[in-house]
């Protein structure tokens, strides 16, 4: 298990400085709106096109973001994370100054500002990551809240990333939480064996 571990946090520095550099050339060639239209493109197809419940989160530094599907799907219900205790907890906010900054910076929505929303109401997840593989095998940043929060869950779960974020194979642990498609600027992978694109 601590071997894994080493694995992973190896895995964590290199995908990280990769993805800065990927997105630092796209944003000094003033061309990264380009990367992220095809991104939020591809993620569009994965979006029921009829009204239901939505997580998605919201980006720092040089993830992927979805801001822009978010913005203009009004007909899907969006709800956001906050960390509470070991477990993410899912807020849809009033507006979008419902949300402040956590310790690691990320926007979270505020409660009071806010309606909860239980995770069996929620119909897909949009989930960040630093690395993932063709089988849905999704690398994270460590703490877990992720796994932890989605384990066992039937909603549609949708890892977003850039391209150069794909690998052959992502380590894992028998508590990782497998996802079912994953989005880049460059492709659609359906990652399990059954689901058509739509995730069906």
């Amino acid at each position: 298990m601590e071997s894994v571990k080493k694995v992973k946090a190896a895995w964590r520095k290199n995908s990280r400085e990769t993805r800065d550099s990927f997105y630092g050339n796209f944003l000094a060639q003033k061309s990264l709106d380009h990367v992220n239209d095809a991104l939020v493109a591809n993620l569009n197809t994965l979006i029921p096109k009829t009204p239901a419940v939505w997580a998605s989160y919201r980006a720092i530094g040089s993830e992927a973001d979805p801001h822009s599907v978010v913005k203009f799907s009004k007909w899907i219900s969006w709800v956001f994370p906050r960390i509470e205790g070991d477990q993410l907890k899912f807020y849809q906010p009033l507006d979008e100054h419902s949300f402040h900054a956590n310790k690691w910076n990320i926007l979270e929505p505020i409660p009071e500002k806010s309606s909860d929303v239980a995770l069996d109401d929620v119909d897909g997840f949009i989930v960040p990551g630093l690395v993932f593989d063709r089988h849905g095998g999704r690398l994270g940043n460590g703490r877990g809240y992720y796994d932890r929060t989605l384990k066992g869950l039937r909603a549609k779960k949708i890892g977003l990333g850039y391209s150069v974020q794909i690998v052959e194979q992502v380590p894992r642990d028998e508590h990782d939480v497998l996802m079912d498609h994953v989005v880049t600027e460059t492709a659609v992978y359906s990652c399990r064996p059954g689901l058509d694109k739509r995730g069906n």
